[in-house]
């Protein structure tokens, strides 16, 4: 008995929400500042924009946007053993809108 109490004490001093919609927004979010990330290290004087269109061009923007998913599934591990289900399930949302994402720019685009 005394062992779930202090398991429910700690799953409340948890700073970190559990809602799916943080889950949706960090499996978003990350992909996008994972790309930037990957655009200032290979060039820090390129744009955005620019980088965008030669990904288009090289047509390795799938590629690029496959490789997003680490930092979700680092992300999913982490927010797992937190015990976030919720978010987790978000996360998952998330992963699987990119993966959806990049078997259309890989085959239509």
């Amino acid at each position: 008995m005394e062992f779930d109490e202090e398991k429910d004490e700690i799953e409340s001093e948890s700073k970190i929400a559990n809602t799916y919609g943080l889950g949706i927004f960090l499996g978003i979010f990350v992909p996008i500042i994972a790309i930037l990330f990957f655009n200032y290290s290979i060039s820090r004087t390129t744009s955005p924009i620019v980088f965008f269109k030669n990904m288009v061009q090289l047509k390795i923007m799938a590629n690029i946007l496959s490789l997003t998913g680490i930092p979700n599934l680092i992300m999913f591990f982490l927010f797992f053993k937190l015990n976030k289900t919720k978010t987790v399930k978000g996360l998952m949302l998330a992963t699987v809108l990119l993966a959806i994402t990049v078997f259309v720019v890989k085959f239509v685009f």
